[in-house]
């Protein structure tokens, strides 16, 4: 079950995901006085939603598409620009290449505050590259999740992408204010209190449909989707989106948000006891709710783990091994959990720490290749040749020698206590297994030459 929640995150919102407390902070502080003009900084992030579908034959120089702000952009408290709000973008540059499909370059255009000011939009940073935070944690790579919409937008908006001759529709990406804009303190003023009525509308209405008895029909789980949305509640859709886009910073607050916000809703209560928090409701509506809870569980855990690998990317490991321990506690009979902690631990250069926890998820599950292997790659950094020799042939021996990786590490084990044909042999199988492993791939070739293979 854990494993859908990494290839579900880009499609999360469109799902009811998550209603939790608004993210963005904005909602409980949207009629906030305004003792001077707000200031919406030059490169806040906006996140823009295609509204229409984009297709080779349309594009052409000069072609309008129709984009909608995704989520509020919120600055001290307050809504600045709102969901929904309108925005253009136009084909500015097509190439055709041999007999390939064409090149596109789009200009985001303009947006509008809610206070009437007109906020012009640069470039995005905006990579299709960048893995799963939950699956970074992990150390398992890439989720590979849906991320073809993710391939387009990059392009709309960053460099040239290849436009398939289908449609793309629905695809969403992250631009930034291009200059710094005050807001007129009065009609900001009053744009709060419009939202902020609107907002409580929307969790009027969502209350009820959560208090009814057949909340988690079909029919109703649209409903709150919108409802939701409308509300400021936040999911880690936008999240997932801010992380592509390269603003680390931005994903680890709404992750950090959304974990530590209770339910600004009246109907909590109720609420709780119908859905679990921070778990979609087309996953959990045809649980039954005895297995809610230890669902809850499993959807926390994986929110943790994404924070985590946020953490690690960023270099930050106190954070990232505190939010996996967390993941651990929360789920500990998940090997995932175990897993990301062990790798943390490794790349934090606690060695002792990351054996002391590989050795525990041996005792818990003995007959497991993977922790065995993992168990050898850190004695191998730890300079302890015979002790990685063995963990690592166990773990060969265990997952009948496909575990490739493992390969890669005895190699290093042999080739540190000077049995150069023995690594060179470690080397040559994880090479001809295509093994991802530049260090291993160099060991292949420098033992080649070395001993005229």
């Amino acid at each position: 079950m854990l494993r859908f929640w990494s290839w579900l995150l880009p499609f999360i919102s469109m799902v009811f995901s998550f209603l939790l407390c608004c993210a963005e902070g904005g909602a409980q502080s949207a009629t906030a006085g305004t003792s001077g003009p707000v200031i919406l900084p030059a490169n806040t992030p906006v996140i823009l939603h295609l509204k229409e579908s984009l297709s080779k034959k349309d594009a052409e120089l000069g072609y309008s598409l129709e984009f909608e702000v995704g989520y509020d952009v919120v600055v001290d408290g307050q809504v600045v620009i709102q969901s929904g709000t309108a925005a253009k973008g136009n084909v500015r540059k097509l190439d055709h290449v041999g007999k390939g499909p064409p090149e596109v370059l789009i200009d985001p255009g303009p947006v509008h505050t809610v206070s009437g000011e007109m906020v012009r939009l640069g470039s995005a940073s905006f990579s299709s590259n960048r893995e799963s935070p939950v699956a970074d944690a992990a150390g398992m790579g890439s989720a590979a999740g849906p991320i073809l919409p993710a391939l387009v937008i990059a392009g709309l908006f960053e460099k040239k992408v290849f436009l398939d001759p289908d449609a793309w529709g629905g695809v969403w990406g992250v631009v930034h204010t291009a200059e710094n804009v005050a807001l007129d303190p009065v009609k900001q003023k009053a744009a709060q209190e419009q939202i902020a009525a609107s907002r409580n509308a929307a969790r009027t209405e969502l209350c009820g449909l959560l208090a009814s008895p057949d909340s988690l029909n079909w029919e109703n789980i649209e409903r709150m989707n919108a409802l939701a949305h409308r509300s400021g509640l936040g999911d880690l859709h936008k999240a997932d989106l801010l992380h592509r886009a390269g603003d680390l910073d931005g994903a680890i607050e709404v992750y950090r948000q959304v974990l530590a916000s209770g339910q600004d809703l009246s109907c909590s209560d109720k609420y709780s006891k119908i859905v679990p928090p921070y778990a979609p409701l087309f996953l959990v509506a045809d649980v039954p709710e005895k297995q809610r809870e230890q669902l809850l569980k499993s959807f926390r855990a994986d929110s943790h783990l994404g924070l985590a690998g946020l953490y690690r990317e960023k270099r930050d490991f106190v954070h990232a091994i505190s939010e996996c321990r967390t993941a651990v506690q929360l789920a500990p009979e998940d090997e995932r959990t175990r897993i990301a902690l062990i790798n943390i631990l490794k790349d934090s250069g606690d060695l002792d720490a990351a054996i002391t926890e590989s050795n525990e998820v041996i005792r818990i599950w003995p007959e497991k290749p993977y922790f065995h292997y993992l168990l050898g790659s850190i004695l191998v950094r730890k300079n302890d040749v015979d002790g990685a020799i063995v963990e690592l042939q166990r773990a060969l021996n265990m997952a009948k020698n496909h575990l490739s990786p493992a390969n890669c590490e005895l190699g290093r084990a042999f080739e540190q206590k000077g049995s150069l044909e023995a690594a060179f042999r470690q080397y040559r199988t994880a090479f001809r297994a295509h093994v991802n492993d530049e260090q291993c791939r160099a060991g292949y070739e420098r033992l080649r030459v070395q001993l005229k293979k």
